[in-house]
């Protein structure tokens, strides 16, 4: 599961597939801790932390350290995304190695790209400090199918990148598996053994998608519903059709999404 703990991506990235933003949204450590124990009740083996950038909120290092004491003995694992400006800053900086000793930190991916992050001259110039971190490693310019959700839906030039994409809409692997299983608690071991460990994602509003963009619709928030509530509208989700990944599944002739639709009866 991913938890975004910030909207807010100051430095780095040229065109966000999410709506990332200087001034945006930062999850309190509140909303964290019931993201968190909603995962578990979902089962989910795997946290993802990210933002925006994840490392914008004040409380990271601390949610790291709450997350790490409560799942560790568990089985739970969690990694980071990041763009890596933490690395500009000495007290960020300090957090990543106090998190990178934690044992159930399973590693950090520090993520660039020519074509869309500003920083990317300075990520792979200084590939080999990152690297000196333990589990920290640098992914430069690794193929992505962008969808056509956030920022590029404003982007010609993001338009034409997701136009290249040949799968399907980010909600559909999610919203197969809760169709599937009849409890919570099969949710996240059926997701694991299709290796997506990235969906439902909680955005720092505490609000419960489906999908990679905390603007496509959500069902429900951590912070006031009832987890089986949400458990319930992720059951009876259906995709809502507004993104190019949709329409790819809709005309898809191939016979497994021909059962996929009949799974979620579109």
């Amino acid at each position: 599961m991913l938890i975004k703990l910030t909207s807010k991506c100051t430095m780095g990235c040229a065109h966000c597939m999410e709506d990332a933003r200087e001034d945006g949204d930062v999850m309190t450590m509140e909303a964290f801790k019931q993201a968190v124990l909603f995962g578990l009740y979902i089962r989910c083996g795997v946290f993802g932390l990210s933002g925006g950038e994840p490392t914008e909120n004040e409380e990271f290092a601390d949610m790291c350290e709450w997350l790490d004491a409560t799942v560790h003995k568990m089985g739970p694992v969690f990694f980071i995304v990041s763009n890596g400006m933490w690395l500009k800053d000495e007290r960020k900086r300090k957090c990543v190695e106090r998190i990178c000793r934690m044992p159930s930190f399973s590693g950090m991916q520090v993520y660039t790209n020519r074509l869309w992050y500003r920083e990317y001259d300075y990520v792979t110039s200084h590939r080999a400090e990152y690297e000196r971190y333990p589990h920290v490693f640098v992914d430069a310019d690794s193929k992505i199918f962008m969808q056509d959700l956030g920022r590029a839906r404003i982007s010609e030039a993001a338009q034409q990148e997701a136009a290249k994409n040949p799968y399907f809409m980010s909600c559909l692997n999610a919203a197969l598996c809760a169709r599937q299983v009849a409890n919570p608690s099969d949710f996240g071991f059926t997701l694991a053994l299709q290796a997506k460990f990235c969906k439902p994602q909680v955005d720092a509003l505490g609000f419960v998608h489906m999908s990679e963009s905390r603007l496509c619709p959500n069902v429900g928030n951590v912070c006031t519903d009832d987890f089986a509530d949400i458990w319930r509208r992720m059951r009876e989700f259906r995709p809502c059709g507004g993104c190019r990944g949709y329409r790819n599944f809709i005309e898809s002739q191939r016979p497994d999404i021909a059962r996929a639709k009949e799974v979620l009866g579109v």
